[in-house]
């Protein structure tokens, strides 16, 4: 895989196929070949597993996230000089996750519990500050309904006073959403309702994650989900939506007046701050009409882009962000095909170059220090590597393995994956990943078309992904196409999928299935379609629409009713997206009402006539299990090969192990009944 530039910058290439170094090997896997279980894919918290990194802002201390030996998620931090490390948080009864630092002498993090279904995992998952050496800690954000019997007071649980402000724990609605530079403080976002299940706005508010002092931050309207910081820690930048209209306001250094600056289409919203240099200078991501997301800067006084682009990527959206150190730009990160980065710092061009010639050809993304430093973290993965996580000295040239995200897979047992576009029935190029089962040609093999969720975000990655692995451990070949409304790949691209559910992005999965079978690596008597949320919906539509090329279907947590997606009393979707994103991107609940129901796999159920695998979570918000009843009931009354399971406490997609080996076992033993894979 190769990213391709315009001549303003250039980057660094990426391969298909895995070559690491021997240490990343040995912590990787086992070195004696196994039998791949369903568990080796979707265990998440294997013992000795690295979760979650992060190096500190000064960047003498690595903090991660690990399981210990009674299987809970324990906090590590490393001094990087002494390279001594210790374990300084662990629960017997939770597991720590979301780490960040605040400043270089507080580490936050939340709570979790692992061993419960999803819907249990992560709710309310609090906010907590301690020191490295697992000292002062505080509790910023309740992880609890009740504190000591303390009941909710106004907008926080209070207990304890200052001179002049409360010590506040934060209550349960609220979360981090900012560190702050050179600072133990931390922006805070707060959701308020009008009622339990109504949401209403966002309140920002600044806290010191040590003496807990808050003060809630000054806004132009009630109206704003986007802040934006310089590199001061100080607020510069608003956006909120009014009216239909996305509008950006600054702060001007000195002020206390916001300026507003511009006014975009709320759903169009071509432009998205990306972040601000020491010197104040705005840099924002920008899609032309028709274009793909450019990197420019952006002059605030005029209101207007800075020409040319500093990063255009041919055939893709600029998909990440912006890399600053000691308050200069110094590089991106970001998406094409593969990871990729490119660096305008000369220090990280050198170490990326000495970095990747040392483990060959993974993706190596580099995340310095933001104040400086002589050490890095690095990530390393690929298609047939799940990320492993080391440190390297620019000064010594020295690389040191932390740990693998999943210890228990080989990337040597694993999977390629390739990216290649086709051509749709309209012209249109789609993009495409193809999965091929190892030590197999891809010739005239079974298929599984998994089509992912969303459907507008960038789906599927050039990354170790468990889904695709484990069907191509199982002799399936799978293809995974961008369809049009995909994220990622221009304007044009996405905008094609506007209100093209079962109609277009349908036609791009068939298509996809075509070029499969044209080009020989699929026999068209044994393909299957899968995928969950929308992919589920997509695989009912795909059956009652092309009985003749999907011999069956997995569907999970998928979408049967569109219109049911628009009642709140049976879905997650707010006030702003039904008014101003549905209409345009789905189609109008009102108008579009009977083209919405004839387009819903629910009202067609007398055609599906395959035989189709249904999971649903008893507690999905997003997509709620009457979904899956209501076509279950309508599907069983004339086909009997529809299996159902369902998942009592898990939400939108699976998390306990438990549920996880149960699903995918059944989703092996009826690929294998169907279309046949290997034993």
């Amino acid at each position: 895989m190769k990213t391709k530039l315009t001549a303003l910058l250039c980057a660094a290439v990426c391969s298909a196929f895995l070559s690491t170094t021997p240490a990343a090997h040995a912590q990787s896997a086992p070195a004696a070949a196994h039998t791949l279980r369903v568990a080796d894919f979707f265990d998440c918290c294997r013992q000795g597993a690295v979760l979650e990194a992060a190096l500190a802002p000064d960047g003498q201390r690595l903090a991660w996230l690990t399981p210990a030996t009674s299987g809970r998620v324990g906090l590590v931090v490393m001094d990087l000089n002494s390279r001594e490390r210790k374990m300084i948080k662990l629960y017997k009864d939770a597991d720590i996750t979301n780490l960040h630092w605040a400043g270089s002498k507080r580490l936050l993090y939340s709570l979790a519990d692992f061993s419960v279904e999803g819907s249990k995992q992560h709710f309310n998952p609090g906010l907590l500050a301690i020191d490295p050496n697992g000292e002062n800690e505080r509790n910023l954000v309740s992880n609890k309904a009740l504190i000591g019997g303390v009941t909710q007071a106004g907008n926080f649980i209070e207990f304890g006073e200052a001179s002049n402000i409360k010590n506040r724990v934060h209550d349960a609605f609220s979360s981090l959403a900012d560190v702050i530079p050179n600072s133990e403080d931390v922006y805070l976002i707060r959701q308020t309702y009008n009622r339990i299940d109504k949401f209403k706005q966002y309140n920002l508010l600044r806290a010191n994650s040590r003496t807990m002092s808050t003060r809630e931050i000054h806004r132009p309207g009630s109206h704003i989900d986007v802040w934006l910081q310089d590199q001061q820690g100080e607020l510069r930048l608003m956006l909120g939506n009014q009216g239909g209209q996305r509008i950006m306001y600054y702060l001007p250094p000195g002020s206390e007046s916001w300026k507003e600056v511009m006014r975009m289409d709320v759903v169009k919203n071509p432009l998205t701050p990306l972040g601000f240099d020491a010197a104040g200078q705005l840099y924002v991501s920008h899609t032309a009409e028709g274009g793909h997301a450019r990197v420019h800067r952006f002059d605030l006084q005029q209101g207007k882009l800075v020409e040319p682009a500093l990063i255009a990527l041919k055939d893709n959206d600029f998909y990440g962000s912006l890399v600053f150190v000691q308050g200069k730009l110094a590089g991106a990160r970001f998406e094409t095909d593969g990871r990729d980065s490119i660096w305008l710092d000369e220090k990280l061009k050198a170490a990326q170059k000495k970095i990747d010639a040392k483990l060959g050809d993974t993706n190596n993304m580099l995340y310095p220090a933001p104040q400086g430093s002589r050490h890095l973290l690095v990530r390393a993965s690929a298609d047939m590597t799940p990320p492993i996580w080391f440190t390297y000295d620019m000064e010594a040239d020295k690389l040191d393995l932390v740990g693998s995200s999943k210890p228990g897979i080989n990337p040597k047992q694993m999977a390629q994956k390739d990216f290649v576009r086709y051509t749709a029935r309209d012209g249109m190029s789609i993009p495409m990943y193809i999965t091929t089962p190892r030590g197999a040609q891809p010739k005239n093999l079974p298929l599984v078309l998994l089509v992912h969720g969303g459907p507008n975000v960038r789906g599927v990655h050039w990354e170790w992904e468990a889904t695709s692995q484990f069907l191509a451990s199982r002799g399936y070949m799978v293809a995974e196409p961008l369809f049009r409304g995909s994220d990622g790949f221009g304007e044009k691209h996405k905008s094609a999928g506007y209100r093209q559910w079962g109609l277009k992005m349908q036609d791009d999965l068939v298509d996809a299935v075509q070029y499969m079978v044209k080009n020989g690596m699929t026999d068209p008597k044994r393909v299957c379609i899968a995928g969950a949320s929308y992919g589920g919906y997509a695989t009912m539509m795909g059956l009652i629409r092309d009985p003749e090329l999907f011999q069956c279907g997995v569907n999970w947590v998928g979408v049967s009713d569109i219109n049911l997606m628009f009642d709140q009393r049976y879905g997650d979707m707010r006030d702003i997206s039904l008014q101003y994103w549905v209409p345009i991107a789905i189609g109008d609940p009102q108008t579009d009402a009977d083209k919405l129901k004839a387009n819903s796999p629910l009202y067609q159920a007398d055609k599906l006539k395959k035989p189709l695998l249904m999971a649903y979570g008893g507690k999905d918000r997003r997509v709620p299990r009457e979904h899956g009843r209501k076509m279950h009931d309508a599907v069983k009354a004339h086909n009997p090969q529809v299996e159902w399971v369902e998942y009592e406490d898990e939400g939108h997609g699976w998390f306990k192990l438990e549920n996880n080996i149960d699903f995918w076992t059944r989703v092996e033993n009826f690929l294998g009944k169907h279309i046949g894979g290997k034993k």
